[in-house]
């Protein structure tokens, strides 16, 4: 094991629609080189990551939406989360292949009336470990054709208009890891 050696998950999502986009993600391993004042950043691969959720987990010309990612305690999965319409929730895929193995689902709905989406993750311990936990920061809106989480949910934007963010707490020690979907 080279300390110098490590692994990028970059996670891009391209077009400002809370319904259709694009996002993708890259496995990079990278090397730092040089020291002192002369450090540096040499790529050594980069490869596609997560092709089953990015390009096969949303209906035919849709996007999931990729958002954030959080490695958990083994390394052996990653969770990541997505916000647009076909693809809201937190999705486990495989450190090293990119496969997927669990999604976590219905985040949209908890909250009648509003659109709930990932906004964040975040997470201790792994898989069917006690104390383990993923949590889910989330903001919302009343639709998806105008869903801007930085409008102020205060006078004087009708109350009408307000919605609930939630934190999702979600016990990992209660799952296994094997291929399912799990419905909020």
């Amino acid at each position: 094991n080279d300390s110098t050696m490590f692994d990028l998950l970059l996670v891009f999502t391209g077009k400002a629609s809370m319904d259709n986009g694009e996002s993708s993600m890259l496995k990079v391993k990278a090397q730092a080189t040089g020291s002192g004042n002369s450090r540096s950043l040499q790529v050594l691969s980069s490869t596609e990551f997560g092709t089953d959720l990015f390009q096969h987990y949303a209906p035919s010309g849709w996007d999931v939406g990729g958002d954030h990612a959080w490695v958990d305690e083994t390394g052996k999965y990653v969770w990541v989360s997505c916000f647009r319409s076909h693809g809201v929730g937190v999705h486990m895929l495989d450190y090293e292949t990119g496969a997927l193995i669990h999604s976590v689902t219905g985040l949209h709905e908890y909250v009648p009336g509003q659109y709930t989406y990932t906004a964040g993750i975040d997470g201790v311990g792994t898989l069917g470990k006690p104390g383990s936990y993923l949590v889910v920061a989330t903001c919302s809106c009343h639709s998806l054709k105008m869903c801007i989480p930085t409008v102020p949910w205060h006078w004087p934007v009708p109350s009408s208009q307000w919605t609930t963010g939630v934190f999702f707490i979600i016990d990992l020690s209660s799952m296994t890891p094997m291929v399912q979907a799990i419905q909020v």
